[in-house]
């Protein structure tokens, strides 16, 4: 008794599910056209594995019950009747097998297709492997596009934030050797051009990860409330926002996407060794630019105090001079009381210019 049988497509679209997107994830699933998927699926058999085994079988069906497609069993002991029909509003067309499971489904010339524009469907060819795919599935969104569709988790988001960066390095490379070449306008047109390009290519990376959590690509409005907070002059508002910015950053690479389908797509695919090294990188350069980071204006500036005032002094910076002079006086006052010492008006007078030739820029 022979332990394999034949699968067919019966041609017929489950009910629940709407003919276009099923077609569209076939032609996925078995990397062929979407004419051909269609052709598929217009009332005629067709047979998509000839010899598979009976472990496998409840695999394959499931798979193509969950895009929508019927199928039809043919060999000794197996049944004949379609698969069985999942409930819809639990399953998406858009589900899809991995790369793995993907390549074991063949399409032999012989498959009978009835639609006048379908050509018999080939057996897939192994894919050409860039550098940057590594053969991935078709739901890993490729590094470099202008789409904003489909998902990225946290390694990826981490390496493609990294190779997003690459242009910026370039572009500012371009424009210094044009700007030293004397081609001032060349310089502006690749400033403008490649600056709004790199900014496209940053905030693709971001609203796909968004996808990925389940979010929204508009969360990032979030991005021109936060640069405006930063422009209002309240002491430490500066400071605040860094931080928030810092922490949202930090959810992005670490808070896990959604493990199922969503709304954007499938997850992604397996993380390979450059997604993977790409990713400790990122977290590396970000790390080194943290702890690089100086005090700007309106945070607290530590200035070593001379004379008898031992303790550094915590003086927080103003773009107004008439302000910053007040800020320095309060902050010698202040120290020169906890620290019990008595300072005169000449010496007090030396401390406060000492401290304003420190704190210009």
């Amino acid at each position: 008794m022979s332990d394999t049988v034949q699968l067919f497509l019966s041609g017929q679209v489950l009910p629940g599910f709407a003919p276009g997107e099923v077609a569209i994830a076939l032609a996925r699933l078995l990397k062929i056209s979407e004419t051909q998927a269609q052709a598929m699926l217009a009332g005629q058999e067709t047979l998509i594995k000839r010899s598979l085994p009976l472990a496998q079988l409840a695999q394959y069906q499931q798979t193509l019950a969950r895009l929508g497609a019927g199928t039809r069993v043919q060999g000794p002991d197996a049944p004949t009747q379609p698969a069985i029909e999942p409930a819809p509003a639990e399953l998406k067309p858009a589900s899809m097998l991995d790369s793995a499971d993907a390549a074991q489904f063949s399409v032999p010339t012989e498959a009978r297709m009835v639609a006048e524009s379908a050509t018999p469907a080939k057996v897939p060819q192994p894919e050409q492997r860039h550098w940057y795919t590594d053969s991935e599935p078709a739901h890993n969104p490729a590094p470099f596009g202008w789409d904003y569709t489909g998902r990225l988790n946290r390694l990826r988001y981490m390496a493609y934030g990294l190779l997003a960066m690459l242009p910026i390095f370039a572009l500012v490379l371009l424009v210094s050797l044009s700007v030293s070449l004397g081609a001032v306008a060349a310089a502006w047109v690749i400033g403008l051009v490649g600056g709004a390009a790199s900014v496209w290519l940053l905030l693709r990376v971001l609203v796909l990860r968004l996808h990925d959590l389940g979010l929204s690509g508009h969360w990032l409005w979030l991005l021109v409330l936060l640069g405006l907070l930063m422009a209002v002059p309240l002491p430490g508002m500066k400071m605040a926002v860094n931080i928030l910015i810092s922490l949202l950053s930090l959810l992005l690479c670490l808070w896990p996407g959604q493990a199922r389908e969503n709304e954007h797509g499938a997850p992604n695919g397996p993380n390979h060794g450059w997604i993977i090294a790409g990713a400790v990188l990122y977290a590396l350069l970000s790390l080194a630019t943290l702890l690089a980071e100086q005090p700007e204006e309106a945070e607290a500036s530590s200035v070593k105090a001379p004379g008898r005032l031992q303790a550094p002094l915590q003086i927080e910076t103003s773009p107004d001079p008439v302000k910053q002079e007040a800020l320095v006086r309060a902050a010698i006052d202040k120290a020169a009381k906890e620290q019990g010492v008595e300072l005169d008006e000449v010496a007090r007078e030396a401390a406060v210019q000492a401290y304003l030739r420190e704190l210009q820029p």
